[in-house]
């Protein structure tokens, strides 16, 4: 931050880490995609705490689940900034997907994601619309009772606000950029903007015209 334009190398490796995280979420149907998700699970393993991340294996794709975690500690909301649109409902998971609000509705009904016995559901399983509207198709373990049952009340409630006759398919957005799209560059300025320190004095570096620019 003194001038040169220089950033750090910190900044450059985790945003260029954090771009597969942006590429999982997009290139759904890529090969090495479905091959992430044998190995770790439908979510890749990015939904994973560093004390069960630490369980995983060494490798590759280890360490960029553990770049999310190092984004964080930057000040930085990285894994949480994933969110998807509705569209089709095809490739976007009911519960373990951001798509309606600022967090996951497994977040939001804890109790209702215990008693759903598909948990990686996506939203047109759940959601059908036909000639006559839109009805949900729930599949629980029993039914939902006392506090399960007002939290079902208020996930209906949310859900009839929402428009599901977009046939298009789903398409991801990263929240931390105007434009919706991720970029590593955008990410790295991010990183140093939280890392580095800011010059506070208002001075401008200024260069020594007897060194050549080159």
């Amino acid at each position: 931050m003194g001038g040169l334009n220089l950033g750090s190398l910190k900044r450059k490796n985790l945003s260029l880490l954090g771009k597969w995280w942006w590429s999982f979420n997009t290139k759904t149907n890529a090969l090495w995609v479905k091959i992430i998700r044998s190995l770790y699970g439908s979510n890749g393993g990015l939904e994973l705490g560093d004390d069960l991340c630490r369980l995983l294996s060494s490798g590759c794709w280890r360490n960029i689940i553990f770049a999310g975690s190092s984004i964080d500690e930057c000040n930085i909301n990285f894994r949480s900034s994933f969110s998807k649109s509705i569209g089709d409902g095809s490739t976007t998971k009911f519960w373990e997907d951001r798509w309606t609000g600022d967090s996951k509705l497994s977040s939001k009904f804890p109790r209702l994601f215990h008693l759903e016995c598909s948990k990686h559901v996506t939203i047109n399983n759940r959601i059908i619309v036909g000639e006559y509207g839109v009805c949900s198709n729930w599949d629980w373990s029993r039914s939902p009772t006392g506090r399960t049952a007002d939290e079902l009340s208020k996930l209906i409630e949310l859900l009839t606000d929402l428009d599901f006759n977009n046939r298009e398919q789903s398409k991801c957005t990263w929240d931390l950029s105007n434009s919706g799209s991720y970029t590593v560059k955008k990410c790295a300025k991010i990183i140093d903007d939280q890392i580095l320190p800011c010059n506070s004095s208002d001075i401008e570096t200024k260069r020594n015209n007897l060194i050549p620019k080159k």
